[in-house]
């Protein structure tokens, strides 16, 4: 299976313009699937499985973490709850 591990969503991540509908169907000739890293938002496991359900395309929810004092993000792949950056 061929996933894009990297992807943003209007709703959560300033620096995209694309709605979760809108970038399934952009990714769905191209890969078998998407993580939606959106920048310290965790997409909940309902709604991935419910949208993946909905366009039989996974959608996998994971996070971009922001770190403190400096311009950098870690991605975080197979966590369950929400880590949020320092404050």
């Amino acid at each position: 299976m061929i996933f894009d591990p990297h992807t943003h969503i209007d709703r959560y991540s300033r620096c995209s313009t694309i709605s979760l509908e809108k970038l399934i169907l952009a990714e769905m000739d191209e890969v078998d699937g998407i993580a939606i890293t959106d920048h310290d938002h965790l997409l909940s496991e309902k709604e991935a499985d419910y949208i993946s359900r909905k366009h039989g395309f996974k959608v996998l929810p994971r996070v971009e973490i922001s770190a403190e004092g400096v311009y950098a993000h870690t991605l975080a792949f197979g966590i369950e709850k929400e880590i949020r950056p320092n404050p």
